[in-house]
């Protein structure tokens, strides 16, 4: 991956905060300030994507719907969408637990 020198200014209390991470992880400064990046880029996406799917399931309004759109989630990311099914004996336990509450 190609990289490219940056100069940014930064406080010098947070510059020190930086510092010792950096020197704790056994990083290089540019190497914290990098991954600190990288993750702040995917928490941000992570909360974009999620403010999407929220507001695609606010539009929903027949189970039927609801249905489709988890089995075309469940086709795209497998891994962590769980069944349908599962989803389905969780909400009823949710709803027994209320309703002894």
């Amino acid at each position: 991956m190609a990289t490219e020198k940056i100069a940014i200014s930064l406080e010098q209390e947070l510059l020190a905060r930086v510092d010792e991470e950096a020197s704790a992880l056994g990083q290089s400064r540019s190497a914290f300030v990098a991954q600190c990046l990288r993750d702040a880029l995917a928490t941000r996406e992570a909360e974009r994507v999620l403010r999407e799917a929220r507001a695609i399931y606010e539009e929903i309004e027949t189970d039927a719907e609801l249905r489709h759109l988890h089995d075309r989630a469940q086709a795209i990311m497998p891994e962590t969408v769980p069944a349908y099914d599962a989803l389905a004996d969780t909400s009823a336990d949710n709803a027994d637990n209320k309703a002894v509450a």
